[in-house]
């Protein structure tokens, strides 16, 4: 098993994600996904303190949820 310094770790590798990061991950500004996650009661996120982080699995499945509500 691979033990992972700070610097090594990706977005991809990590558990829990940043606002900032998954801004990134999903094209869109802060303002915007600040609203998502004040207004969507399905976007998975939680606080540690002032802090908001996201889980990665479960943002991937919200992301391909509203894909599929949109598109079919």
């Amino acid at each position: 098993m691979k033990v992972y310094t700070a610097k090594e770790v990706t977005v991809m590798e990590k558990i829990n994600i940043t606002v900032d990061e998954a801004t990134e991950l999903l094209s869109i500004g802060r303002g915007k996904l600040t609203e998502i996650i004040e207004s969507d009661e399905t976007f998975p996120c939680f606080s540690m303190g002032r802090k908001i982080l996201i889980p990665m699995k479960a943002l991937e499945e919200w992301a391909n949820n509203r894909g599929r509500m949109r598109v079919g």
